[in-house]
């Protein structure tokens, strides 16, 4: 075995493993996600949604980072149960895309809602750490 062969099997071996680590990684911090909005955790909120966040809701209605903490804070948007159902992340370098099913109960404008939803968030890695930069959500009939 040629020393240029192993090289290149222990190159692909350490990224294989990085790149496994950013998705672990990237599922932990949308975990934290759906912990904070649940929990009201507003200064977790603004540490991981980036500056530049779009947050599409599945009505089509679009939020900027700060639209979206302030809704929260006013009450006339509350989730109660968020949980992620199967969820895949694809890495590709620095930005990672998450996909999953979402199972939510939320109170908006004092309705409650039990629903169904496909969600997609794109999370880009700033200064080590992951932050959202885009979110949405279908529902699911």
């Amino acid at each position: 075995m040629s020393n240029t062969y192993r090289m290149t099997a222990v190159l692909f071996l350490t990224a294989a493993a990085a790149m496994a680590d950013s998705a672990a990684d990237v599922l932990a911090a949308d975990k934290g996600w759906a912990t904070a909005i649940q929990k009201m955790d507003y200064p977790a909120l603004e540490k991981m949604l980036a500056d530049e966040l779009v947050y599409t809701h599945s009505s089509g209605l679009i939020d900027s980072k700060r639209q979206y903490i302030d809704n929260l804070k006013t009450g006339a948007q509350k989730y109660n149960q968020v949980d992620h159902v199967e969820p895949k992340v694809q890495v590709h370098g620095s930005t990672a895309v998450l996909t999953t099913g979402l199972k939510m109960d939320t109170t908006t404008k004092g309705v409650n809602q039990k629903a169904m939803f496909r969600l997609i968030h794109v999370w880009v890695k700033k200064g080590g750490t992951w932050q959202m930069v885009a979110h949405q959500t279908t529902r699911l009939p």
